[in-house]
């Protein structure tokens, strides 16, 4: 596990800026909208049909549990907005639209008062997820939990 890191990986932010990519058809973010991520919970799955990515979200919130008694504090991914800096917004949008492409996605500036952790979404099958490297480079994702406000829906055109 991360026990050895000096420095945590998590932030608490306020008033800070990122960018949600989200698939259209799901919750419906309003502009000028304050939500809190406790309002959106995801439930953990159970039973004999657990998929596999179902599967790799129980074990990450295992790991962060198992991290946390070390005494960092850390977001759920259950309770969690991703999102993403905004010179990483393309390459979440062509991921997520490459993962879902009958699926139309809505991007939204979001400001941010809570927990952040930014770390590697490639490492999500590992326990590194939780204490990242300080470069966050490969997949850089933030995991966030707390109020957050919509400032804007954006288009992709808006990232060059």
């Amino acid at each position: 596990m991360c026990f050895k890191r000096k420095k945590s990986a998590c932030q608490q932010v306020q008033s800070y800026r990122a960018y949600h990519i989200q698939k259209d058809g799901g919750e419906v973010f309003l502009e000028d909208g304050t939500y809190n991520t406790q309002e959106k919970s995801r439930s953990t799955p159970t039973g004999v049909q657990v998929g596999y990515k179902e599967c790799i979200e129980r074990i990450a919130e295992e790991d962060r549990n198992l991290v946390m008694q070390s005494g960092e504090r850390l977001p759920s991914r259950r309770n969690a907005l991703f999102v993403a800096k905004k010179e990483d917004v393309r390459f979440w949008y062509n991921y997520i639209e490459k993962r879902n492409p009958n699926t139309t996605l809505s991007i939204y500036e979001v400001e941010l008062t809570g927990l952040l952790l930014w770390t590697n979404a490639a490492l999500l099958r590992t326990n590194q997820y939780w204490c990242p490297d300080e470069k966050v480079d490969e997949e850089p994702e933030g995991v966030f939990e707390g109020d957050f406000k919509i400032i804007r829906i954006c288009r992709i055109e808006d990232f060059s």
